[in-house]
């Protein structure tokens, strides 16, 4: 799972950092999954759901992203994804049931993504954190862009694992916060989300 990863991490960072798509290039609705609307917050599921945008509802979203929109679902690489838009980013969601790694090997992948690939010991410049109560397992990152240091943009993840299915949660908008508030923000979701994995 790990290539994938880090190939969703250059995918979404790059659509995150540009505003996300335009009106010309906007990606298909999988229409195996029911459409998300932006004016209420879908469904959540009781128990496991393999519908990313009933991991959260747009509520929770919200007291995170005062200004998100409904959740709308995409594929990515072929995984399934959940983004909300705000004025300051976009919130993702990603979840997986396949080719489980332990957390901390698929967080490293994940980071992987944002470091140079030039610069040797750029991921020691990343400070992981393992946090507790949040699923089975779970491990945050929450890095600002540093290029002498080899972090070469803004990201907050949190990968947390309940049973044998996970969920990435990405923002580089919790990124720009301080980094002790967005670590909490990032728990307080990955809560709500391991819950319904």
């Amino acid at each position: 799972m790990r290539a994938i990863w880090s190939g969703l991490a250059l995918t979404l960072s790059a659509a995150v950092a540009f505003g996300g798509c335009s009106r010309g290039d906007e990606p298909k609705q999988d229409m195996t999954q029911p459409a998300a609307s932006s004016a209420a917050s879908p469904i959540v599921a009781e128990g496991p759901t393999d519908h990313p945008c009933k991991l959260l509802t747009d509520t929770e979203v919200r007291r995170v992203f005062p200004d998100a929109q409904g959740g709308t679902i995409r594929k990515e690489s072929g995984v399934p994804t959940c983004s909300w838009k705000s004025s300051g980013g976009t919130f993702v969601i990603v979840l997986s049931s396949k080719e489980l790694q332990p957390i901390e090997k698929e967080m490293k992948g994940w980071s992987s993504g944002f470091l140079d690939p030039f610069m040797p010991g750029a991921a020691r410049a990343v400070r992981y954190e393992t946090l507790s109560d949040v699923g089975d397992r779970a491990m945050a990152v929450v890095e600002r862009a540093d290029v002498p240091r080899g972090i070469l943009t803004d990201h907050a993840a949190l990968i947390t694992q309940r049973r044998n299915r996970q969920a990435l949660l990405f923002s580089t908008e919790l990124a720009t916060r301080e980094r002790a508030a967005a670590l909490r923000a990032l728990a307080d979701l990955g809560r709500a989300v391991a819950k319904r994995l």
